[in-house]
Order: C-alpha cells, then structure tokens, then sequence
C-alpha cells in the first residue's frame, strides 16, 4: 500500500487516500479513509479476481484504521494468511 493523498483539518489528519495491490504484479486499487467519521471506502478493486482483491482491501482498511494518526504511514506492506487466497 502507498498513501498518495492527505486532508489535513486543524493540523490532524482527517483523510487519506491509499492504493493497493492484492500481489505484486496486479492493478493497483484505492482506499479512502475518513478519519474524522472513522469510515474507509474501497473505491476501486486492484483485480479482476474481485473475491481475492475484497478479502485484502478489508484487511487493509482494519490495519489502517487501528493506526494511530501519529503513525500513518506513507507505504507499507500489509501480509496476511487466508484460505480463501489459495482457492
């Protein structure tokens, strides 16, 4: 994930926006967080393989949204497990 956009509002970070990739060699998907509500949106999938792309767009999000606002990162990597990836 790449953070490619931030709003800030009274010097804290009220959104960002975020693209990502279900695997290294796919179309890049966008995030968008809105701090101030506490709400994300997956605006666009990274892949065709739309089951694979929903599964880690979410699992994405969570990590996002458990950051403190001192801590968003500008990249990162987000790796998880699912059995649901291998079928």
């Amino acid at each position: 994930m790449k953070q490619t956009e931030t709003q800030k509002k009274n010097k804290k970070i009220a959104a960002a926006v975020y693209l990502y990739q279900a695997n290294n060699d796919g179309e890049w998907g966008e995030l968008r967080f809105d701090f101030e509500n506490g709400t994300a949106e997956i605006v666009k999938l990274a892949d065709w393989n739309t089951e694979k792309s929903n599964i880690f767009a979410k699992t994405a999000i969570r990590f996002v949204q458990r950051l403190p606002e001192a801590r968003l990162l500008k990249s990162v990597v987000v790796s998880f497990e699912s059995e649901t990836l291998g079928k």
